[in-house]
């Protein structure tokens, strides 16, 4: 597989009007994780979402140091919510 695939992984919504689709590919360089926003370019077409240049790309490899950060922020968040009970 040269370049990214076009079909996502996985997404999630942001919001009513946005996703963000998260998608794989692979360069010369080794595999990669990219992950972009996107909006709904068509009110009257649900299914059709154009990407915007905001997101994230990185080196498969780094993964688990993402998921390990982002797993200590949502432990953060949970202690915050808790002190707000």
């Amino acid at each position: 597989m040269a370049g990214r695939d076009n079909i996502p992984m996985a997404v999630v919504r942001k919001n009513a009007g946005e996703t963000i689709k998260i998608f794989l590919g692979k360069t010369i360089c080794g595999p990669y994780l990219d992950m972009r926003i996107c909006y709904q370019a068509n009110p009257w077409d649900k299914d059709f979402e154009q990407e915007t240049d905001r997101g994230l790309t990185l080196d498969l490899e780094l993964l688990p140091d993402l998921v390990e950060a982002l797993s200590w922020v949502m432990g953060a968040v949970e202690i915050k919510r808790s002190d707000r009970t």
